[in-house]
């Protein structure tokens, strides 16, 4: 009776009558597989098999012959770092969650104008707010990607646009002031604008501002108000307070989102933004439940009626 190494479940009794393994190459294919499990675990060192004894024996062996197991690893290189490489992964998808279980316990706070314009019912829960530049490419792939999001979680999220126009982006400017102030006029037809904007891009950058009245003007909106609230206090002081509280964050590029107080950065995959939306209600069910305030009392000291 002798050994096999199965790299995904350790060592393994296999009769062998005619040999080929000795007792010292097996214990050091036993230490290759403590070691994988470590990794493949996580890094946490639970290997699920009792190791007390074979400890000790290893340790005997590689006292008289160091190099037996380097010459293990060598022949078992490819299976060894694939493993290592799923521990890896493992263990980083577990301190990304528990990087942004830190955020939800510890959320940021970006300011919230509920004057300005909102996508998703107001009162749902879990609020996202974007950082974005509507020339930035990436921005755009990240805006389909909330579009899914909000149908996804129709009724759980909802989203505040904040503008980060990047000195590149020519147009970027104008197209946030210009949704600004198609907003003052009518919410729905600046969030169509958005769409617009984020899904022709070229046309953005191509027909500049005559292009993006133009789509206003098919909307519906008042052309001539929309220029001059595009060029007024309120438009410029809501661009300006967004930037201002990006650098506050320290987020300095596009696009960057807060989702329930976590921030991510980047164009996330729709499961990233699934994933933080799943943290944070997790975290909210596990919250005491707020007590309800005690009955008035009147002057004769029994509850009010």
């Amino acid at each position: 009776m002798t050994f096999r190494f199965d790299p995904m479940d350790g060592p393994h009794a296999v009769d062998r009558t005619n040999g080929g393994y000795n007792m010292r190459r097996i214990l050091a294919l036993c230490l290759v597989a403590i070691l994988c499990c470590f990794v493949a675990a996580g890094c946490s060192g639970e290997s699920g098999f009792d190791k007390s004894d074979l400890k000790k024996r290893i340790s005997e062996v590689l006292r008289e012959d160091p190099e037996l197991v380097l010459d293990v690893l060598r022949e078992n290189n490819e299976t060894v770092f694939r493993i290592a490489e799923q521990g890896m992964a493992v263990a980083q998808q577990r301190a990304m969650r528990e990087q942004r279980m830190d955020m939800v316990k510890n959320p940021l706070q970006p300011e919230l104008d509920m004057d300005r314009p909102v996508r998703g019912p107001e009162d749902a829960p879990i609020t996202i707010v974007e950082y974005s530049d509507f020339q930035c490419p990436y921005c755009s792939d990240a805006a389909r990607t909330v579009e899914l999001l909000l149908q996804k979680h129709r009724g759980e999220v909802k989203l505040h646009f904040k503008h980060m126009p990047l000195s590149s982006h020519p147009m970027a400017l104008p197209a946030a002031r210009y949704f600004e102030a198609a907003s003052l006029q009518d919410e729905e037809k600046a969030w169509s604008l958005y769409d617009t904007f984020f899904q022709e891009q070229d046309a953005l950058k191509q027909g500049g501002e005559e292009w993006m009245k133009q789509q206003a003007a098919d909307l519906g909106l008042d052309v001539e108000q929309l220029e001059k609230d595009a060029a007024g206090s309120v438009v410029n002081n809501r661009i300006k307070d967004d930037l201002r509280e990006a650098k506050r964050l320290g987020i300095s590029g596009t696009p960057h989102f807060i989702v329930g107080g976590v921030l991510l950065a980047g164009a996330q995959p729709l499961e990233e933004f699934t994933s933080v939306i799943e943290l944070v209600k997790e975290h909210r069910a596990q919250q005491p439940a707020p007590q309800a305030e005690p009955a008035q009392k009147t002057d004769e000291g029994e509850g009010a009626q």
